[in-house]
């Protein structure tokens, strides 16, 4: 039993360190494109670029878009966060409050609340509308890597280093349930589905895993990557998960049964961010080559690249709502705001 205990402390302690060489490449890692934006033959919808938002002073690391889709929220590893009018580009507040870098964000799909995780083991609750701070949770010492808000806006759930993940009532900010299940390693991301009945979770031990988000329970293991999991994202019709490694590929599956429908290689180098458009019909994908790649979801088609508007990894990528912008973060510091035609 000592034994056992001696070895999860040990490989949690390789994954965190692991995971702080990660935070620095994506700082330091320059992409290696240098190209215009492409299309291919067949592609429907082009991606202009139409703004690029300057106010962060180091690595953006998460993005969220509100419910109306006017106003983008920023999360920074310089400990800020940054509310921007969408369409116009320009800053409304910056909101203060964590001691480090800032890793993750959710909105509230009734576009009250926006949650903050960071560095610095805290979840803030913000109002969205004004960006006065509401609450502070604490994560008991463990990087906040990800955050994900219940279609009902009633919960939130929160992934962690210390290998575990909290669900929390959002009106009383008081925890329900903590889910594990032998999770040795840190969690790096989740995804609800649009029902709000499945909560998919990914990281650093290579497995996705399938909650009953009402209860905690365990429903299903998915394998398959050979590196760790960067992103997850559910599509609205609660059908497809799709995930995205450190092992450069895109993974579709049944979100039902479990089983895997697609795998292919997406990236020159890590995929670390996903977002899937409002319709359902589109997939973009973000590397920390710097390249944004936008594909059919339902064929893996690809049909745009987005390369050479940002220097280095990108870090996070949201649609907006209503399907007419698109806004990429990265760590070269900046935002990039695009508007989808058509």
């Amino acid at each position: 039993m000592a034994k056992s205990s001696l070895k999860r402390s040990l490989a949690l302690g390789v994954a965190v360190l692991a995971l702080i060489l990660v935070v620095w490449v994506l700082r330091q890692f320059n992409s290696p494109s240098a190209q215009v934006s492409s299309r291919l033959p067949g592609d429907g919808r082009p991606f202009s670029l139409v703004s690029t938002l300057t106010g962060h002073s180091d690595a953006v690391s998460s993005l969220a878009i509100s419910p109306d889709s006017r106003t983008l929220a920023s999360g920074s590893y310089d400990t800020t966060l940054k509310l921007w009018d969408l369409e116009t580009g320009g800053l409304l507040h910056t909101l203060e409050g964590h001691q480090d870098a800032v890793l993750s964000l959710s909105m509230s799909p009734d576009g009250k609340t926006l949650a903050s995780g960071g560095m610095d083991s805290t979840i803030h609750l913000w109002k969205w509308a004004t960006g006065q701070a509401l609450k502070t949770l604490s994560s008991e010492g463990s990087w906040v890597t990800s955050l994900v808000i219940s279609p009902d806006s009633r919960t939130l759930a929160s992934g962690r280093t210390g290998n575990l993940i909290n669900l929390w009532d959002l009106k009383s900010a008081s925890l329900t349930h903590t889910l594990q299940d032998k999770i040795s390693l840190p969690v790096l991301s989740l995804a609800v589905s649009p029902n709000g009945q499945t909560l998919a979770s990914g990281g650093s031990d290579q497995v996705i895993r399938l909650w009953y988000a009402g209860t905690g329970q365990l429903l299903r293991l998915l394998k398959g990557h050979e590196g760790w999991i960067t992103a997850l994202a559910i599509s609205p019709d609660g059908q497809t998960l799709v995930s995205g490694s450190i092992d450069t590929t895109i993974r579709l599956w049944d979100l039902t049964t479990g089983e895997q429908q697609r795998t292919f290689r997406a990236h020159s180098y890590s995929v670390l961010s996903l977002a899937i458009s409002p319709d359902g019909e589109l997939l973009a994908s973000g590397g920390l080559d710097g390249e944004i790649r936008i594909w059919n979801l339902k064929t893996a088609q690809r049909l745009q690249t987005l390369s050479g508007a940002h220097s280095k990894a990108i870090a996070s990528l949201a649609f907006s709502p209503d399907g007419k912008f698109f806004a990429s973060g990265s760590a070269d510091n900046t935002i990039n705001i695009w508007r989808i035609d058509g």
